[in-house]
């Protein structure tokens, strides 16, 4: 299997609301880019049906989409962390719901901008080593 370019982490909590309409506009606007990409979806210990919402949407869609779930909450940073050191790219973007919701031009032009220089070098340390990331 060939290695993505970009990773888009999203750390999800309870939202089950939002969650597919999310997946449904990424997957759109990805797709129709040419540059190679996994979604990764760290679902924090939610309360409600959002890993059962990715899991259908995965059912549909497939291809690009993994699932991480924490057995309870362990908040944000930490899910942005798990998704980082599971992915396959060398660039990622870690996704927030709201920037989408309310500035959807502007996280476009982030990817844009990752997807430039993804081939940039960062010097890191521990499980990220040697890795190449830009992160939002």
């Amino acid at each position: 299997m060939t290695s993505p370019e970009l990773s888009i982490i999203i750390p999800a909590y309870n939202e089950e609301t939002l969650i597919t309409s999310t997946l449904e506009s990424l997957e759109s606007y990805l797709s129709a880019r040419s540059e190679g990409y996994e979604i990764i979806v760290v679902d924090d210990g939610s309360q409600d049906k959002t890993a059962r919402c990715i899991q259908d949407w995965q059912k549909i869609n497939g291809g690009n989409l993994r699932l991480l779930i924490n057995e309870k909450n362990k908040g944000k940073g930490f899910c942005i962390r798990r998704g980082v050191v599971d992915r396959r790219s060398r660039a990622f973007l870690s996704y927030a719901m709201f920037l989408v919701k309310f500035f959807p031009g502007w996280y476009r032009q982030c990817y844009f901008q990752a997807c430039q220089i993804h081939s940039a070098d960062s010097k890191v340390s521990g499980p990220l080593r040697q890795k190449k990331f830009f992160a939002v």
